[in-house]
């Protein structure tokens, strides 16, 4: 604060109930637009982004928001943003290497595409374009093939998203659930996209796109890669093949990235990610008759999963209410510990607004809590998937 005392304000701003996704829009192309170029662009989003989140962060720390709310705040204000520098970044890429009929599309993956981001989240982002009969772009300095332009434009979004100015950092932003992760192109054209998640996609990247949702770009082919998302997603599947995969994805990540102790939401036996994966699971196997199964939202998932009797309202009730704990504690994690939160260190007011968020009476009660809801993840996914896998 004492670097930048304008962020005060956000201590007299109009809360977290006043960021509506359209209000936020409107706001962040403001500040994009009304830069002299495309440095202050970049500039005026990194304040608009600190000031705005800085006041979700203080609302959800002081008990006068939800921490899940703050969450979504923060997929809000990151959505705004993306829709605001992508003409911004596309100008500059037209003044650099000229002009190209190509129409492209964003796609929120992760968190983000659940809307579920806590503050230490990235932006998964994925590019999809459909360049027109052009061999290269024209009118400009230099002029490069659709499918270089296209991966230009994607390169320079990531930049300003992740760049850190004067003003400080905005958000990481991460591309490798992209087709072929870290060595397939930054922005991939729609019938490579078809082809791959059609012949070559591994079941892991099948669960990814359960979380997919469109976040910006052309709004035609936007509506053209929804349809083809839920297309693939609704492919009818092997069962027992499907649930091995899981199983063994599963297996992979205990290996490869284990569980940091008993506070790690995400990893921990019964945690965050077993709830996920039954989850994905159960929809990439229903979603062939069932498509209202399908949807980013783990929440909306697990409604619709009861609603057509995949899972029993009470079993649905009782995952919703662990997703909802893991979410809200570790954006409070995120909030207010810098590495691994352990109760024996934290002070005894942030250990007193962990126990309210989790509408716990007690730590004591808390961690029960959450032992029952571990138990109850761990059978559901043993019952579901690890027994289909055999």
């Amino acid at each position: 604060l004492a670097s930048r005392p304008e962020a005060l304000e956000a201590f007299v701003a109009p809360g977290v109930d006043a960021l509506e996704f359209e209000n936020l829009r409107e706001e962040a192309q403001k500040v994009v637009e009304s830069a002299r170029d495309f440095e202050e662009a970049l500039d005026n989003t990194r304040r608009f982004a600190r000031e705005t989140l800085l006041r979700v962060g203080i609302e959800a720390l002081r008990d006068q928001a939800a921490a899940g709310e703050a969450g979504r705040a923060r997929v809000r204000v990151a959505e705004a943003l993306v829709a605001a520098l992508l003409p911004s970044v596309r100008r500059e890429i037209e003044r650099l290497y000229g002009y190209l009929d190509a129409r492209v599309a964003l796609i929120g993956m992760g968190s983000f595409g659940a809307g579920e981001m806590t503050y230490a989240s990235d932006i998964d982002l994925m590019m999809v374009y459909e360049a027109g009969e052009q061999s290269e772009s024209v009118d400009g300095p230099r002029s490069l093939t659709p499918e270089t332009w296209c991966a230009r434009l994607m390169q320079r979004l990531v930049s300003a998203l992740s760049v850190e100015t004067s003003e400080g950092p905005l958000f990481n932003v991460d591309l490798q659930l992209r087709p072929s992760g870290n060595a397939g192109p930054v922005a991939v054209r729609l019938g490579a996209f078809h082809r791959y998640y059609q012949r070559e996609a591994w079941t892991w990247e099948m669960m990814a796109l359960t979380r997919a949702r469109m976040v910006g770009g052309d709004p035609a082919l936007s509506d053209e890669v929804a349809d083809l998302l839920r297309n693939l997603l609704r492919s009818k599947r092997d069962t027992r093949e499907t649930a091995k995969d899981v199983a063994d994805m599963r297996r992979r990540l205990s290996r490869e990235k284990p569980s940091r102790g008993y506070w790690d939401l995400k990893r921990a036996k019964g945690g965050q990610i077993d709830l996920e994966f039954t989850v994905q699971y159960l929809q990439l196997i229903h979603a062939h008759e069932i498509p209202d199964v399908l949807s980013p939202s783990l929440f909306e998932s697990l409604n619709a999963l009861a609603d057509e009797h995949i899972l029993t309202q009470e079993e649905a009730g009782a995952m919703a209410h662990a997703a909802r704990l893991n979410l809200d504690l570790g954006q409070l994690f995120a909030l207010a510990v810098e590495t691994q939160f352990d109760p024996e260190t934290a002070p005894e007011k942030l250990k007193m607004r962990v126990v309210k968020a989790s509408g716990a009476d007690s730590f004591a009660d808390l961690e029960a809590m959450l032992d029952r809801y571990r138990l109850m993840t761990w059978q559901a996914y043993e019952r579901i998937v690890l027994s289909a896998a055999g």
